[in-house]
């Protein structure tokens, strides 16, 4: 089966061939997307082990953040939350034996496509993401390759506190590797979480393109969404703009409002 879906992939790539030589630049990465969106699909839906995909969204200070402290912790600031937005790339969290963080990285052939992306500069969400992405590793003084080289770490925690000086580094706004960071994986021995996972998301309004652009990434493969919204402006034009235009072209099956 999996095969099959390998023969659209390739087919989309062979119209993106032949077409080239004619297509503009816009039209080329705009197909190009369709088919990433499409292996990401794909993939989510053949991944072993699978789990129910539960995202907390929302503008920016929405209140996500505090919201996930609040329902899962017991009120403790384990996910980092400020005036200004904090969350600066997808935050997981679920069910192991051990507590457990886990630091996923971008791979290699992931980054050069960022890379690719940043070099054709302001020209869509996508490409403002990866260049200010690109500028962000460059400004930090962070050794690319060497970071990237790791894949991922896997550091064991005795509380929240711990944690959330750990966490700073890789999910902050300001956090030192923020940038190359794909995602974060909080694992804890709470029967709550076993086969699903949650997660916190950037916020889908954030000036900063790279955590808006990961934010409609994960809605490619979220099966549940909390949509919080604050309530002394709740539901208003920007959260209905929201609703209308980032949501429903996603496939979300089910919405819950906060």
């Amino acid at each position: 089966m999996l095969n099959e879906y390998e023969k659209v992939s390739n087919k989309i790539n062979e119209i993106i061939t032949s077409i080239s030589e004619y297509a503009d630049e816009k039209t080329i990465f705009d197909i190009q997307q369709i088919n990433r969106n499409f292996t990401i699909k794909v993939e989510d839906f053949f991944k072993e082990g699978r789990k129910l995909n539960i995202g907390v969204i929302g503008r920016v200070k929405a209140g996500k953040s505090s919201f996930l402290n609040t329902l899962l912790f017991h009120g403790e600031e384990v996910l980092p939350k400020a005036a200004t937005p904090k969350t600066a790339t997808l935050t997981k969290m679920e069910y192991s034996d051990e507590n457990r963080v886990v630091i996923e990285f971008y791979s290699e052939d992931e980054w050069e496509g960022i890379e690719e992306d940043a070099r054709l500069g302001d020209k869509n969400e996508i490409t403002k993401s990866a260049k200010e992405l690109v500028n962000m590793a460059r400004d930090r003084g962070i050794n690319v390759p060497d970071i990237l080289s790791q894949v991922s770490i896997d550091k064991t925690f005795n509380d929240y506190s711990e944690l959330l000086e750990f966490l700073n580094n890789y999910v902050g706004e300001n956090g030192t590797y923020t940038p190359l960071v794909r995602s974060v994986i909080i694992y804890m021995n709470r029967e709550e979480f076993k086969d699903i996972s949650i997660v916190d998301t950037p916020g889908l309004n954030d000036p900063i393109p790279s955590r808006t652009q990961k934010t409609k990434e994960f809605i490619e493969v979220c099966d549940v969404v909390f949509f919080l919204s604050r309530a002394g402006s709740f539901l208003d034009v920007n959260d209905w703009e929201l609703l209308c235009k980032q949501l429903p072209q996603k496939g979300v099956k089910k919405m819950v409002l906060v």
